[in-house]
């Protein structure tokens, strides 16, 4: 017997579409092949050079040995802006910085907009600098002030090779969560910060007293990490 009154059919609601995973954004997957890419290219620098910058992060006389070779220094500047791509992809991946204007930003772009943030504080870095030294230059030759300024290009390139080694060993080994991914990425970018700091701290402290040697510091290395940890809280 049929149902005098009908059947009442309802189309159930679909749910709202959430952001796209981080590797369907195709932005992404072009940079992770052109980082790729990148590494294969400079593979034998990256190998003949590792030793040495390993040492740079374990002592300090490296450093300034590295400045003294003209070839070994540019070759270790042009590894370094390399490493910027892959580092700003595992930024972006896993959120290591993530202030609100970027979260505003569409998916596709937050990469590049990283890469954008983190050449503007390396510029800011530089202009510190310049001011400090202008108003106040301690007494360090060229290759000394370029150390100083430098080590951190150095220690740099060893924290994006033993993130990677982290990440890859963390997600395809130990089937780590991201979260778990995220804090030891980011705890392995402020060891790596807290010794390029010991490096510059020991160069100055050379030439400068204990005081004025914490006094440069502050200005030339807390004031652009200050800026950039408040542009993650505030922005």
């Amino acid at each position: 017997m049929s149902d005098p009154f009908g059947t009442l059919r309802l189309q159930a609601a679909e749910a709202p579409a959430g952001p796209p995973a981080w590797s369907d954004i195709p932005l992404n997957g072009i940079l992770t092949v052109a980082a790729a890419v990148l590494l294969f290219l400079f593979l034998s620098d990256i190998i003949r050079l590792m030793p040495l910058l390993l040492e740079c992060v374990t002592r300090v006389r490296p450093n300034l040995s590295l400045e003294h070779s003209l070839h070994q220094a540019r070759s270790r500047n042009t590894i370094a802006i390399l490493a910027l791509l892959p580092f700003c992809l595992m930024a972006d991946r896993y959120a290591l910085y993530s202030p609100q204007f970027l979260e505003a930003i569409n998916p596709g772009w937050r990469a590049p907009a990283l890469i954008g943030v983190l050449v503007a504080w390396l510029l800011l870095r530089k202009l510190v600098e310049l001011l400090v030294f202008a108003a106040r230059p301690p007494r360090l030759d060229a290759e000394e002030r370029s150390a100083l300024h430098r080590n951190l290009f150095n220690c740099f390139v060893v924290l994006v090779a033993l993130q990677f080694c982290s990440l890859c060993i963390a997600r395809f080994l130990c089937s780590a969560p991201d979260s778990v991914i995220r804090l030891i990425l980011l705890v392995e970018t402020a060891v790596m910060f807290g010794v390029s700091l010991g490096r510059s701290g020991q160069i100055l402290r050379a030439k400068v007293g204990g005081f004025s040697t914490f006094l440069y510091l502050c200005a030339l290395e807390w004031i652009p990490a200050a800026a950039l940890v408040a542009s993650a809280v505030v922005l």
